[in-house]
């Protein structure tokens, strides 16, 4: 598996345009963002040839109080036949924190698959005071379940020191 790659982020708004200009050209992209201050995402990916494919996945861990807005949009001209586009987002929510997530598909060509689709997760009370019982703290709960559910070390990211954003 594909490790992700560290992307430093210098402000809590990051805008990503990426265009698919090639026929047969793919897009497959995964994204990880950990932060604990409020962010905002806007991903969006635009069909201009045929037979073009694009994959996006979006894993947001939200925490403490931060406030999440994702938006990620799939763009599929009127000269773009045959292509296939799938925008999921899955957030994992701790503490009071939140998620709006919007996946978006912009169709102007009915020969194509296109699908959405946004999920959220979170800890429960009675999850958390079991760990608790066994003598781990917030911190090493929310890393041993993140690094379970997204199979990567965690023990060098700070959990709760701004924003961590990678890709893969």
């Amino acid at each position: 598996m594909k490790k992700f790659t560290k992307i430093p982020i210098k402000s809590n708004t990051l805008n990503k345009d990426v265009a698919l200009n090639n026929s047969n050209e793919e897009l497959i992209k995964e994204i990880l963002i950990i932060t604990d201050q409020d962010f905002n995402l806007n991903y969006d990916i635009y069909h201009n040839k045929d037979h073009q494919k694009s994959y996006l996945k979006v894993n947001v861990i939200s925490l403490k109080k931060a406030v999440c807005q994702i938006k990620a949009k799939a763009v599929i001209s009127n000269d773009a036949k045959d292509c296939d586009s799938e925008i999921k987002i899955e957030s994992f929510i701790l503490e009071e924190s939140s998620v709006e997530a919007t996946p978006i598909l912009e169709i102007n060509f009915n020969e194509v698959s296109a699908k959405h689709a946004f999920s959220t997760n979170y800890l429960e009370n009675s999850q958390i005071t079991y760990l608790r019982s066994k003598g781990l703290n917030n911190d090493q709960i929310y890393k041993l379940i993140l690094k379970a559910r997204y199979k990567i070390d965690l023990d060098k990211i700070s959990l709760n020191k701004g924003i961590y954003y990678a890709e893969r």
